[in-house]
């Protein structure tokens, strides 16, 4: 069994910390994110550097086994 999330990357204006969220949440909702390094509020979609896709592949439980790079979706 497989499951897939999409998660982008945005880098913070002020320290250049970079973070990983999902992409709906960041691109779609235009999120703010806050820096736990700085504790600059900065736009994630604003601030987007790449996303894409990964793949979990999944036990029978649904516990995750394996977590794979599928492709950039850029």
């Amino acid at each position: 069994m497989e499951a897939f999330l999409e998660v982008s990357v945005s880098r913070c204006p002020s320290c250049g910390n970079y973070y990983a969220e999902a992409a709906w949440y960041a691109l779609v909702l235009e999120s703010d994110l806050e820096c736990g390094k700085c504790g600059e509020v900065f736009s994630a979609t604003e601030h987007f550097t790449d996303r894409a896709l990964l793949r979990f592949k999944l036990d029978k439980k649904g516990g995750i086994e394996e977590v794979d790079f599928v492709k950039d979706v850029s």
